[in-house]
């Protein structure tokens, strides 16, 4: 199953970068004689917590008609690994908020000539 998974992923990739040379964040699409391809792309971006919270404060302090904190949004993460891992008893307490499923494909093919009937 790991092989099959790593080589989607490569084809998925080489297709990505064959139809769409650049991308844009958001949807984009590639208009092909056989079919249409959508991509919904995005760009992720990391932060390290400690560095951000330290230059927050020194905005605020520094302007303080700012609230550095708005900038922010702070989502809580659920280790699926550390989920799966807990007693069932433990991992009941949270079912009701928390849910881990798979993730959705992004690159969605469609008949071109479907859009020219319309």
């Amino acid at each position: 199953m790991q092989l099959a998974k790593r080589d989607e992923k490569e084809l998925r990739l080489l297709l990505f970068a064959e139809l769409f040379p650049e991308p844009k964040p958001g949807r984009n699409v590639s208009h092909g004689i056989i079919a249409n391809v959508k991509l919904a792309y995005s760009i992720p971006a990391t932060v390290d917590q400690d560095v951000l919270i330290e230059r927050l404060e020194q905005m605020g302090d520094l302007f303080p008609e700012v609230d550095p904190f708005a900038v922010v949004t702070w989502k809580p993460q659920v280790s699926e690994a550390a989920f799966l891992a807990l007693p069932d008893a433990a991992r009941q307490m949270l079912v009701g908020f928390v849910s881990i499923r798979p993730g959705m494909p992004t690159l969605k093919p469609e008949n071109a000539r479907d859009e020219d009937d319309e």
